[in-house]
């Protein structure tokens, strides 16, 4: 009986030892789950070599079976797991050489756009060879208590010639713009247009300002609306040839007084650029 008691101990470690180490071989190359793979596998080694040293004048297939399932199982989740690493510390190296290689081509051309001078018109875009600043101290408070100023103008040479479509001339082939700042404080309650303006340039050009970007028309006593006036050039040969603009644009204010000759108004500006 007594005999009996090591070969039961002997048979029921190696049996156990036996499916833990091929619980552990199956599991073993699975990632993250080899983890654990490889705490039952030293489990199995350890039960396998228990099961030899207490059976030693026995046979000792069922152990040495749990003790080799147990060391491959370990084996091979070193191996797996050194694979594993290896494949993702290379795609984290790719990964950062790319995106750095990408922030550097963005970056320059970030830097590239950034030189460009662009001016944007009725909702187009221009590249702008040149421009040129005025300032202006320019005010006009003739009609209605309606205070007009205008403090400075910038003149856009593009770096080619653009065809543009207005309502007034249809397509028309630009290389210049004029833009104006204004702004209007009336004493009473009006209505008027700059926005809508012709200009007159003194190379002899006459065309209607650029509308769709309007800030003007009705504006109420006592406040203030500014914004500003653009007008095209088809023949502009530097941002320094424009010497003087001639403004003409109307207003207007509601009355019942059908005798009063002042609520149309329309206003005649020049303003001299000085170089």
């Amino acid at each position: 009986m007594n005999d009996d008691k090591p070969s039961e101990r002997y048979k029921a470690l190696s049996i156990i030892s036996i499916v833990l180490g091929s619980l552990a071989l199956l599991t073993s190359w699975i990632p993250f789950v080899n983890n654990g793979s490889a705490v039952i596998g030293v489990i199995a080694l350890i039960l396998g070599i228990i099961a030899l040293l207490i059976n030693l004048k026995r046979k000792k297939i069922l152990s040495i079976i749990g003790t080799v399932l147990s060391i491959l199982s370990i084996v091979v989740v070193i191996a797996t797991q050194a694979t594993y690493s290896s494949v993702i510390e290379h795609a984290t190296n790719h990964s950062s050489k790319g995106t750095v290689a990408n922030t550097e081509k963005d970056t320059s051309t970030e830097k590239e756009e950034s030189k460009k001078n662009i001016l944007t018109v009725d909702y187009k875009d221009y590249e702008v060879k040149s421009v040129k600043t005025y300032n202006i101290n320019y005010q006009n408070t003739d009609w209605a208590g309606t205070d007009i100023k205008i403090d400075s103008a910038k003149v856009y040479k593009l770096d080619k010639t653009y065809t543009i479509n207005t309502v007034s001339d249809g397509d028309m082939n630009v290389n210049g713009f004029i833009e104006l700042n204004m702004s209007v404080t009336p004493q009473r309650d009006i209505n008027i247009y700059p926005t809508q303006a012709t200009g007159i340039f003194n190379n002899g050009e006459q065309h209607d300002a650029s509308s769709e970007t309007s800030w003007d028309g009705e504006i109420a006593k006592g406040a203030t609306k500014s914004g500003k006036v653009i007008i095209p050039i088809t023949n502009l040969e530097s941002d320094s040839s424009i010497s003087s603009l001639r403004l003409k644009f109307s207003a207007n204010y509601d009355t019942d007084d059908y005798n009063d000759d002042n609520s149309d108004h329309d206003y005649d500006v020049t303003i001299n650029l000085a170089n």
